[in-house]
């Protein structure tokens, strides 16, 4: 009878230990897609030790056979479970948790200008928003891809570069991650430059991106013209370790239209350089 019910204990927590690992197959077909070739094998470890301390502890409390073999052997499982809670980066309850706490997050306080340069031309959209964390949560904060309210625009009027990222106060870096403090204010200040244009803050000049193929400059020039005062919509969205898509909290539009045609003006009068490599 101790055995049975110490067999069931196991095999109840060889299940709850596939389901810890549910990500797995995942990083396995990650592995192969961004060719790993047999290396992907490796995100199979954390199960494989799991279940070969699992099995391991049940086959010596079967040996020992002591009294209240199940329940020992259950407080054992349990242990494992918890410490792969803390060691697995993406399991169900840790993903339960991440989602909550993304939930929780207050996006407040935006408001859009344009960005100028040392001249005081104009060369792209900055963005200020304030989020509030009241749950602890290592992730990262931005703004997507401006896009037109209206229509759509070819690639290199589009907002699509990231100029600069400032956040106060400055959180922990935790990799590619930040580790946002319970109850904290953040205030983000991020720059988003067309593609046509990157700006160099060392020495405080913009250059040109040249227009590539298949997109001409002909065409470029043409819809340059016709782009006009253009209002965007963007979304803030926060990423964590826990999956590959970003979570939408909030969704803006800008106060006020940008004309690109003016951004182009300041690379024609500030006499910008290429841009290099």
């Amino acid at each position: 009878m101790k055995q049975r019910g110490a067999l069931i204990v196991a095999l109840l927590a060889t299940a709850a230990v596939c389901v810890q690992n549910a990500g797995v197959g995942m990083g396995i077909g990650w592995g192969v897609i961004h060719g790993a070739g047999p290396a992907a094998l490796l995100f199979l470890v954390p199960l494989a030790v799991g279940l070969a301390l699992l099995w391991t502890g049940y086959v010596l409390a079967r040996r020992m056979n002591v009294r209240y073999m199940p329940v020992l052997f259950a407080v054992y499982a349990l242990g494992i479970l918890v410490v792969n809670e803390m060691v697995l980066p993406a399991t169900p309850l840790n993903a339960w948790r991440t989602q909550r706490a993304i939930d929780a997050v207050e996006v407040t306080a935006l408001r859009d200008e344009a960005f100028l340069t040392a001249r005081g031309n104009p060369a792209g959209i900055r963005l200020t928003f304030e989020a509030r964390f009241p749950q602890p949560l290592v992730g990262f904060v931005s703004a997507s891809t401006f896009g037109p309210v209206d229509g759509k625009i070819p690639y290199p009027l589009q907002f699509g570069r990231l100029h600069q990222l400032l956040i106060e106060p400055t959180p922990p870096a935790r990799g590619p991650y930040y580790a946002f403090q319970k109850d904290t204010v953040y205030r983000f200040t991020e720059t988003t430059l067309p593609n046509f244009i990157s700006y160099d803050e060392r020495t405080q000049e913009p250059c040109f991106n040249i227009v590539t193929t298949p997109f001409r400059e002909a065409d470029f020039l043409d819809a340059l013209a016709r782009s006009g005062n253009v209002r965007y919509s963007t979304a803030i969205q926060i990423g964590t370790d826990e999956g590959p898509v970003s979570v939408v909290v909030q969704t803006y539009t800008t106060a006020r239209a940008y004309d690109l045609s003016a951004m182009y003006q300041t690379i024609v009068q500030e006499r910008a350089r290429q841009c290099g490599p």
